[in-house]
């Protein structure tokens, strides 16, 4: 069977090497297995094959340092070394460009009305108001998960500033 995710084709090569589908990132040693409580304790789960076949989106499995230099890349224009791009301007601007308002409830732990506000959603990213009164940021993310895995991504291009976060537990 074809378990192929279509994220090489996404990603290319650059120094980004790690990112992995689910499936050929598996056989690394270094690989962080799903986990989710059972009965108590904490369990490792089996990988399913269905998890990232949805559609209109997919995953990647990634290294902490690899994410970084995708964070980096966008916190610096799509330049990944040497003034080479792995993103063009005006993809980059259509990724961050609000498609659709965000529309929350006020007690969403995911995006608290009190610190966030005016939230859109373009190509894959969140983009939002973080802060009080007017010490207030705009703020670039993505989250994601399924069932044992979670990630998330937080840039503020006016600090140049990336937070990673990627768990094994979910």
């Amino acid at each position: 069977s074809n378990t192929s995710t279509g994220v090489e084709s996404v990603m290319p090569p650059t120094t980004i090497e790690k990112v992995k589908s689910i499936f050929s990132g598996s056989k690394r040693p270094s690989f962080a297995w799903p986990h989710h409580h059972k009965n108590g304790r904490i369990q490792k789960m089996p990988l399913n094959p269905e998890a990232y076949l949805f559609n209109g989106s997919t995953g990647i499995n990634s290294s902490i340092h690899d994410m970084a230099l995708w964070a980096i890349c966008l916190l610096d224009q799509g330049r990944i070394k040497d003034d080479k791009f792995l993103i063009k301007q005006e993809t980059l601007g259509e990724l961050r460009k609000p498609h659709i308002d965000v529309i929350t409830k006020s007690d969403r732990l995911q995006f608290p009305s009190e610190r966030i506000k005016n939230i859109t959603y373009g190509m894959g990213h969140f983009a939002y108001e973080y802060g009080e009164g007017d010490k207030t940021v705009k703020v670039i993310g993505h989250m994601g998960g399924i069932s044992g895995v979670r990630g998330l991504l937080v840039l503020v291009p006016s600090q140049n500033l990336g937070l990673i976060i990627l768990s094994n537990m979910g």
